[in-house]
């Protein structure tokens, strides 16, 4: 395993050159905590009541503008620190909110059989 990481739960849009509609890209996207709208590349809006999260790429889809933007949502995940479950295990320990969602990267197939499947 490569590591843990947190952060939340976000739909992602895209904006239409000639219109300027957002129109769906992903649902339920792992995104960078500290992600705010900069007029550049997104625009966040967070809606209280639910705690639903709306990020949308200031660029159309298909441009290189759009791809950039699109990779660098999830670059600054929170690491989860690695941690036993020794009882001498020290601090300092991870904080995760109870809202966030947890991505595990894996640098190796879970299932080999499924590899071989598709063979």
């Amino acid at each position: 395993m490569r590591g843990v990481y947190w952060g939340r739960l976000a739909d992602v849009y895209d904006r239409d050159s000639s219109s300027g509609v957002a129109r769906l890209q992903a649902r339920d996207f792992v995104v960078n905590e500290g992600l705010v709208s900069d007029g550049r590349d997104y625009s966040v809006d967070v809606q209280p009541i639910v705690g639903s999260v709306r990020v949308t790429i200031l660029h159309e889809r298909g441009t290189r503008a759009y791809a950039d933007a699109y990779r660098a949502l999830d670059n600054a995940l929170v690491p989860v620190a690695e941690k036993s479950l020794d009882v001498a295990e020290r601090p300092p320990f991870s904080m995760v909110p109870r809202n966030a969602a947890i991505v595990v990267v894996f640098d190796d197939l879970l299932d080999r059989r499924a590899s071989r499947a598709k063979a």
